[in-house]
């Protein structure tokens, strides 16, 4: 057994029997290499015991997962939850890091000790009684982080030492489940607006943070893609004090769910690269259309509107005549589409229409001669009006692809 390379999960059981697995018994296992999961954290007694797992000596271990129990009861002392922790350091070799239900109120040291210039991948998972999460912006190679249901964190940048640049390679941000955090802190304004703070971020998942105020940090250079949802007092995606900052240029897919007191969006500038927009259940920001701005956004193709509040939808010039897609849901309160606000969109070739029951009927003036493609389900008013021999049949006869209520018409 001392020359095995690969133990993928080890289970260690709260049951003192000779031919149950042991943290010790990892001791003798010096050529474990690749994956290593530890279920049971919460059996270890002690930090002596941990620490003869040995794990700062397994260098060719690249990914390890420390997982106590979720149904294990909350610990006797949180000093030796960390002191457990300490002691199950690995080699500084490791490449990805997940910490799952731990029940310290503070994190190791060593994980953001800028020794572990290899770690590319952090998760911190449901580690409710952590008020503060691990200063990370130091580790130079790390790529992804993921942090879920820490509940006990209130902000994020706590910490850290924002005298130079911070998560200097970091790529993609999730962030989800998080019941008290309210606030990023990364230091000063001007490190966020000359962006020294995730300079290199592409993608940021943010949701269920019913307590966040405002989205982003600051400025994010590099960000490609954005997806907020259920964050009930979010107002702002950018500080007060950026809110004329112009979106990053290589920003291509934004989405806003479930944010019902946000104000506006972002300022789009003049050269967006914004294909992608989905907006939905968010009160305030329907209200505050008229700042939305989308005519800049020359690239936009795809737009998503769910829980739209009013009974006409859209207003003229809301739309951006590049769209080719267009999805509107769950809006019980739409009664009409305007007619004239759709023939200006020349380049509409995907129309999805879902659970609107109040919605009557088609435009007057029919749809746009380029649409092929028309689905409608959940809209028994316009579903019976849209079968062939209905009123609003010679509007949509031409249109290569109909289907109502996901059968195919025409």
């Amino acid at each position: 057994m001392k020359c095995l390379q690969l133990l993928p999960k080890v289970v260690l059981s709260d049951k003192h029997k000779d031919d149950v697995f042991k943290i010790t018994d990892l001791a003798e296992l010096e050529h474990l290499s690749g994956s290593l999961c530890i279920l049971g954290l919460e059996n270890i007694n002690d930090a002596t015991e941990a620490s003869k797992a040995n794990l700062k000596d397994k260098k060719d271990l690249t990914k390890l997962t420390l997982r106590w129990s979720d149904d294990a009861v909350d610990a006797d002392s949180s000093q030796k939850e960390l002191d457990v922790l300490d002691a199950l350091r690995p080699h500084t070799s490791l490449k990805s890091l997940k910490i799952e239900s731990y029940r310290g109120t503070t994190f190791s040291n060593w994980i953001a000790d800028d020794a572990f210039s290899n770690l590319v991948s952090i998760t911190l998972v449901n580690c409710k009684s952590c008020c503060y999460l691990p200063p990370l912006g130091q580790l130079a190679s790390l790529k992804n982080l993921t942090i879920y249901g820490c509940d006990s964190v209130y902000s994020i940048g706590d910490g850290i030492d924002s005298s130079g640049p911070l998560f200097t390679c970091l790529e993609s941000l999730y962030i989800w489940n998080m019941l008290m955090w309210k606030e990023w802190s990364f230091g000063t304004e001007a490190i966020l607006q000359e962006g020294q703070v995730f300079p290199l971020l592409k993608q940021v998942w943010l949701g269920n943070c019913p307590k966040l105020n405002v989205g982003l940090p600051g400025y994010l250079p590099s960000l490609e893609s954005l997806s907020i949802g259920d964050c009930e007092e979010m107002e702002y995606l950018l500080p007060r004090t950026q809110q004329t900052v112009t979106a990053p240029p290589f920003l291509g897919d934004v989405s806003i769910s479930d944010c019902p007191v946000l104000e506006s969006l972002l300022d789009w500038g003049s050269h967006s690269k914004v294909k992608a927009l989905s907006l939905r259940n968010s009160k305030v920001l329907f209200e505050n259309r008229i700042k939305w701005d989308l005519q800049k956004l020359s690239c936009l193709e795809y737009i998503e509107i769910t829980g739209w509040e009013d009974d006409s939808f859209p207003d003229e010039g809301l739309l951006p005549i590049t769209l080719e897609t267009i999805v509107i849901g769950d809006s019980s309160k739409l009664e009409t589409l305007n007619g004239k606000a759709f023939q200006q969109l020349t380049s509409l070739t995907d129309l999805s229409i879902r659970s609107c029951k109040s919605l009557r009927c088609l435009p007057e003036e029919g749809l746009p001669t380029s649409l092929t493609d028309l689905s409608i389900s959940g809209c028994p008013l316009l579903n019976q009006r849209c079968e062939k021999g209905g009123e609003d049949w010679p509007k949509i006869q031409h249109i290569t692809k109909v289907e109502l209520d996901d059968k195919l018409v025409n």
